[in-house]
């Protein structure tokens, strides 16, 4: 139980990680990620919500506290691409008003906001 990584051989390792849930989920984050940099949130929503859904029906039957970490997560890194598209949302506060507010207006927009509305941000408290 206690034993760490860099103690187990590396085929473990890898083994290990291939069924981490947040391995997975970042990797699969961070690809979608990088193929709509452009593109709008519609589309965005269209490639990411059936691989949610399909995370929040497997993983959310019996670790969802840990997936609700991961799903504000990705409220993270979508908050983080509205902030470089958006110049003038590039300012914490700015987003996190927009961030409000878009929540509000369309609840349903992501799939995962029927859990988590929250991006882990932790100095989005904090005044800019």
């Amino acid at each position: 139980m206690g034993q760490h990584l860099q103690d187990l051989p590396q085929q473990q390792v890898h083994e290990r990680h291939a069924h981490d849930p947040d391995r997975r989920v970042h990797a699969k984050v961070d690809i979608a990620q990088n193929r709509t940099s452009n593109r709008e949130p519609s589309i965005r929503a269209r490639q990411v919500n059936p691989v949610v859904r399909g995370w929040m029906n497997f993983y959310g039957a019996f670790y969802r506290s840990a997936l609700s970490i991961l799903l504000a997560r990705i409220n993270t890194y979508l908050v983080r691409w509205t902030r470089k598209k958006y110049k003038r949302l590039r300012a914490r506060r700015k987003a996190r008003t927009a961030w409000d507010q878009a929540v509000q207006r369309h609840p349903r927009f992501f799939a995962h906001w029927a859990w988590v509305t929250n991006p882990l941000m932790i100095k989005m408290a904090g005044a800019e």
